[in-house]
């Protein structure tokens, strides 16, 4: 159970540090990655991406 809600708060981290263009250095390490691939909508997808694993997350602590 507490996995799952290490799964909720990663997941709200990456939600907050896209859609806001954090420049946290963790951070700038998972931008760096997403660049490859997405270019300038690299913060988009990762903030995207967070709320996804945060309702995940949230989903399974409800469900177990």
């Amino acid at each position: 159970m507490v996995w799952w809600i290490v799964m909720i708060a990663i997941g709200v981290w990456m939600a907050v540090g896209g859609f806001t263009q954090s420049s946290a250095t963790p951070f700038k390490y998972l931008v760096a990655r997403a660049e490859l691939l997405w270019k300038s909508r690299a913060h988009n997808f990762l903030g995207i991406s967070g709320v996804v694993v945060a309702l995940v997350g949230a989903f399974f602590l409800l469900s177990g």
